[in-house]
């Protein structure tokens, strides 16, 4: 879903985003997106797996994404 760098899923959605702020398609892939990219990063704390967290955590705030989520997780993360 980040892979590879700025030819991803995510950044496809966010970048229709933009472009059309209404689009419900592209708001429901990125919603998906997301949601599946918390929870990995969520399992990952929760396994003790720092590195693939920390991944996971900085490409979601590299997008600055004004969402709760990331900001519990990078709470948890310290």
């Amino acid at each position: 879903w980040l892979e590879p760098s700025n030819d991803n899923a995510l950044d496809w959605y966010l970048q229709a985003l933009t472009i059309a702020p209404q689009q419900t398609a592209a708001r429901s892939g990125r919603d998906a997106v997301l949601e599946l990219l918390f929870q990995q990063a969520d399992q990952a704390l929760d396994e003790g797996d720092d590195s693939a967290a920390n991944e996971l955590i900085g490409a979601l705030n590299q997008r600055q994404l004004a969402d709760p989520r990331a900001t519990e997780l990078a709470r948890r993360r310290k």
